[in-house]
């Protein structure tokens, strides 16, 4: 969806400008009452619908909308370190018992990232013999008619 030019300086504004900043926090329907913003512009602004926002293009998550509009910035869910120990010792427990397993004929796999050996190269061609002059054209079996005949 396109944003219009007033939106995008009214976001330009709300990012760097502090008195509008301020009008802004203090009364948002003033504030915006100078710009020309689409009815779907406005009422994302006013309601301070934040996935609107983002949707019409302005920013490419929450977090990056002016923060005089309050909007949540996504959080990504972490992995406590501790978590992550306990899987891997759980894992390595796991595994232990296949690892005494023997597997009746049992090979080494080929490495895919190893250098393979380059094949020789085919024997250089001998010289060949110059090509000699091709046969005689054929004779003509009957004289056809000649020039002016």
């Amino acid at each position: 969806m396109a944003v219009t030019d007033d939106m995008t300086l009214l976001f330009q504004r709300l990012r760097n400008h502090q008195p509008t900043k301020d009008a802004f926090a203090a009364n948002r329907a003033a504030a915006i009452a100078e710009y020309d913003l689409t009815p779907h512009e406005r009422d994302a602004v006013l309601e301070n619908d934040c996935g609107d926002l983002v949707a019409l293009g302005l920013a490419s998550n929450t977090g990056g909308l002016p923060d005089v509009l309050g909007c949540p910035e996504f959080q990504r869910p972490r992995l406590d370190p501790s978590i992550a120990d306990r899987i891997a010792g759980a894992l390595a427990d796991a595994l232990k018992p296949l690892r005494r397993i023997p597997f009746p004929g049992r090979f080494e796999l080929p490495n895919p990232f190893r250098r393979r050996p380059v094949p020789p190269r085919p024997p250089e061609p001998g010289p060949h013999p110059q090509p000699g002059p091709g046969p005689d054209p054929p004779k003509p079996d009957r004289p056809g008619p000649g020039p002016g005949g």
